[in-house]
């Protein structure tokens, strides 16, 4: 599986947009390490929350008060 790594190549430049990227890539890499070491889905629920509500709170900035 490929690791999540934040880089520069990624970046948007546009300091919001990056540091909400950075977060999610962080995130992701620590459930994949949790993952790779033989964690169980138990303990990473927590992580797995905090990935869902980071996508979440990135896709609300992005269209703003939009709801279908």
């Amino acid at each position: 599986m490929r690791h999540f790594h934040w880089t520069r190549a990624k970046s948007v430049f546009i300091p919001e947009f990056d540091a909400e990227h950075r977060n999610l890539h962080q995130i992701a890499a620590g459930l994949q390490t949790a993952s790779s070491a033989g964690a169980s889905p138990e303990t990473m629920v927590p992580s797995v929350r905090a990935l869902l509500g980071a996508a979440e709170d990135r896709t609300r900035g992005v269209l703003g008060a939009y709801t279908p």
